[in-house]
């Protein structure tokens, strides 16, 4: 199932339309309680025509990894880490596909990497990693947009990964029973039409079971939340005028812009 939010409706994709739900306001609705058979209103929309908005826009938490690629790990020269190395962003940095990022006033540099974003689907607390793929709703990619100028004096990343916009979501969520094995996905992001990350999740240091076992020994992980799983290599500035298209096999395509 793959399920989005446009216009200010819950819909499911399917084919080339879009079949809007009834009785939901929100993607975080339908997850925290999920009916026992869907009801359609009879609105559909052409899935051409659709102007998505972020599936999840208040989550309670997004926890990002760092480091979690081997090439981005080579690519900014530091050691491989022997846990996750995780951080909140903040929910109010999400924006929805074919939206603006937004250059802070503050900010000399500004990067882009490209995520697989993992959506929680039930709570989940001291899980192991043999059951943890079972608190998971589905998949969708995240553009985790850094103000790198602030990484050696910002240590708690607040400033490098929280700005307003920092947080491109979507286009959709594709649910569990759709992606056989999410660490085997290829994904990839175009920086004005050049191509600048190629790489697979398969090159994750810690897979998606490690990742929800760690964070929920720490917090407890609720429907909605989000789980931005690390970038691999290729990352660059971006300026205003650019235009970001990151896309995962199986998932979808992601498009920014860039404005100041």
């Amino acid at each position: 199932m793959k399920i989005c939010f446009v216009e200010g409706k819950v819909g499911i994709i399917e084919g080339y339309q879009i079949r809007f739900l009834k009785g939901f306001q929100s993607v975080e609705e339908f997850i925290k309680n999920p009916p026992d058979r869907i009801s359609f209103s009879g609105d559909t929309i052409s899935l051409s025509g659709a102007k998505f908005d972020a599936p999840i826009r208040n989550p309670s938490k997004i926890i990002g990894i760092g480091f979690n690629y081997t090439s981005h790990i080579a690519e900014m020269d530091v050691e491989t880490p022997s846990e996750p190395f995780c951080w909140l962003k903040p929910p109010s940095s999400i924006i929805g596909p074919n939206q603006a990022v937004k250059i802070p006033k503050m900010s000399n540099r500004v990067d882009y990497e490209t995520e697989l974003a993992v959506i929680i689907g039930k709570t989940a607390k001291d899980v192991n990693e043999s059951e943890a793929l079972s608190k998971v709703f589905g998949y969708t990619i995240i553009l985790d947009m850094t103000a790198r100028d602030f990484v050696e004096t910002d240590r708690a990343l607040f400033k490098v990964k929280g700005f307003d916009t920092f947080g491109p979501l979507g286009p959709y969520i594709v649910t569990t029973d759709e992606i056989s094995d999410p660490h085997s996905l290829d994904i990839k992001l175009w920086h004005n039409g050049e191509l600048k990350q190629s790489d697979n999740t398969r090159s994750m240091v810690f897979k998606i079971p490690k990742l929800i076992s760690f964070i929920t020994k720490i917090v407890t992980l609720y429907p909605g939340d989000i789980i931005a799983t690390g970038t691999p290599a290729g990352i660059d500035t971006v300026k205003s005028g650019d235009r970001l298209v990151a896309q995962i096999d199986g998932i979808g395509i992601l498009e920014v812009s860039i404005e100041d």
